[in-house]
């Protein structure tokens, strides 16, 4: 409920934005591409409480291209037919596009695409974001299986499906390192996030709290220098290694 969300006061949007917008070009868009960005979420303008609705909309108005939108709102969620709609016309015209989403929401549009036999094949070079996990939600999909539906639902191979990894109290974000491996090195490396370079992360021993050895699994520590007017430092619980 509300009364649980975390919230984060920061000074500055515009810290925010530059801590934002070149981590996300770098591993969303390291060829440069200038792709309509099509986001399974609400606006910021319905959701004005939310981190990552105000993260899609400053993505959306400062890197993306022409015919991006949000095909969901907060009373009915993702209007299906819309987005499939200027899907097929993208596909269509062979425009590569960029799909943003919460986990939960692209498993939605999945189940619905599958029910309907439907399918799409979009144009090479396009891609997709998801971020967020099920904790609390009826159903849980392994990261796997969902990236395998991506490709056989949508035609986004694997290693343009990037996983993004942030939250409300960090002003930095991770992002899968597959797709930018692809671009710039012809190859991808075993999946693994990557922070910006003012991010520092531990994985911490849940007991004594002291950091392990890289390689051994703990909770991660995250120090974000972009948290300026607020924390330095934030524990999760979060399992990870480095």
């Amino acid at each position: 409920g509300r009364e649980r969300r975390g919230e984060h006061h920061v000074l500055d949007l515009s810290l925010y934005h530059m801590a934002l917008l070149p981590n996300f070009a770098a591993y969303l868009l390291p060829d440069g591409a200038e792709l309509p960005m099509i986001s399974l979420l609400p606006s910021a303008k319905e959701m004005v409480d939310s981190s990552l609705a105000h993260m899609f909309a400053v993505v959306i108005d400062r890197l993306a291209g022409a015919g991006s939108a949000s095909y969901a709102t907060v009373a009915i969620g993702i209007d299906y037919d819309a987005l499939e709609r200027d899907l097929k016309a993208f596909e269509a015209e062979g425009q590569p596009v960029c799909i943003l989403g919460t986990s939960f929401a692209f498993v939605h549009w999945l189940d619905h695409l599958s029910e309907r036999g439907e399918s799409f094949a979009l144009p090479p070079g396009s891609r997709l974001m998801d971020t967020g996990g099920f904790k609390g939600r009826s159903r849980e999909v392994g990261a796997e299986e969902l990236r395998a539906a991506y490709h056989e639902l949508l035609g986004i191979p694997s290693d343009h499906a990037v996983n993004e990894y942030g939250m409300t109290e960090m002003c930095s974000q991770f992002y899968d390192n597959v797709l930018r491996d692809r671009v710039i090195h012809g190859e991808v490396r075993p999946r693994h996030k990557v922070g910006p370079p003012w991010v520092r992360t531990q994985a911490v021993d849940p007991e004594t709290l002291e950091p392990l050895p890289p390689g051994e699994v703990g909770i991660l520590r995250h120090y974000d220098l972009a948290n300026l007017g607020s924390v330095l430092a934030v524990q999760t619980e979060d399992l990870g290694r480095e």
